[in-house]
């Protein structure tokens, strides 16, 4: 605003200048050193010194109308319409429209990238352990509830659980959501499973995370990263791992030595293992 105000007052000394008042404050004996500026606005009471001063240094491109009778003047500066800053904000409108919704899928396909990939190497720790340790119970069959409870268990004891749940409270372990049974399911059963009784157990970690076997009989195991939050959709905040042996086959007799995802490859259509497509089983583990 000073800035503005010199400006202003300088083009005023200079036009006063022009028009003979400078001569005339000069015989008054007012022109000295000491006073720069004895008003800013006014009939010639800017002195000369002020304009030889700033006159090298600022720039003049404004326009100053002066009114007499009033004593004052004013420096026009060009600035937008009303209709101008409406079009400007529809503009901005349409491209945040356009752009926002992207920026945000974008963020979220970014946080369930990295949960997926949480739970994979959490899960993978857990089982690397516990054969380190000889503590893999041994498969007697691919399906054999024994050997999935067993399985279950060790899972579980390798976290700390906030809630533990079983047939009778599962659903407060696991929330609705995507199913696995290709509209095969119970009619009460769609909450990701194939039925209530084929998967009893459950549990939720301390990091929000549901686990729960998909069947009671196989050594396949599913995690919702971020627990009752939706989507609850497969191959997005769901998914799906199988306990291997050395060779990356599924473990039929013999203790499991890893983990892995259940399927090696992205699912593009809609099948029994993906409700919603496209289920990124593959791309968001292994690829950036």
């Amino acid at each position: 605003m000073l800035h503005f105000i010199l400006n202003c007052a300088i083009y005023y000394i200079k036009k006063e200048k022009a028009n003979g008042y400078y001569e005339k404050i000069t015989k008054r004996g007012g022109a000295t050193s000491q006073g720069l500026i004895r008003a800013a606005f006014g009939r010639a009471m800017v002195w000369s010194s002020l304009s030889d001063l700033f006159s090298k240094s600022l720039d003049y491109k404004f326009k100053a109308n002066y009114n007499s009778n009033m004593k004052k003047y004013s420096c026009s500066i060009k600035g937008f319409t009303l209709a101008e800053v409406l079009i400007t904000l529809g503009i901005i409108g349409v491209v945040a429209a356009l752009t926002i919704p992207t920026l945000i899928s974008k963020y979220q396909e970014t946080q369930f990238k990295a949960a997926y990939k949480k739970a994979y190497a959490d899960l993978n720790q857990v089982l690397l352990q516990a054969f380190a340790n000889n503590e893999m119970p041994y498969r007697t069959s691919l399906y054999s509830e024994n050997s999935t409870q067993k399985e279950f268990d060790l899972i579980k004891k390798g976290f700390k659980v906030s809630k533990s749940c079983e047939l009778d409270n599962f659903y407060e372990c696991w929330s609705d959501g995507d199913t696995l049974c290709g509209g095969e399911c119970s009619p009460g059963a769609e909450n990701g499973l194939p039925t209530p009784t084929l998967s009893r157990w459950a549990f939720v970690d301390l990091a929000g995370r549901a686990w729960a076997p998909y069947s009671r009989y196989e050594n396949i195991y599913l995690v919702d990263t971020n627990g009752s939050s939706k989507p609850n959709m497969f191959g997005q905040d769901r998914w799906i791992f199988a306990l291997v042996d050395a060779n990356g086959d599924r473990v039929t007799t013999g203790a499991a030595q890893k983990v892995i995802p259940r399927f090696s490859y992205d699912m593009k259509e809609v099948t029994y293992w993906c409700k919603n497509p496209p289920c990124n089983y593959y791309s968001w583990l292994y690829k950036k």
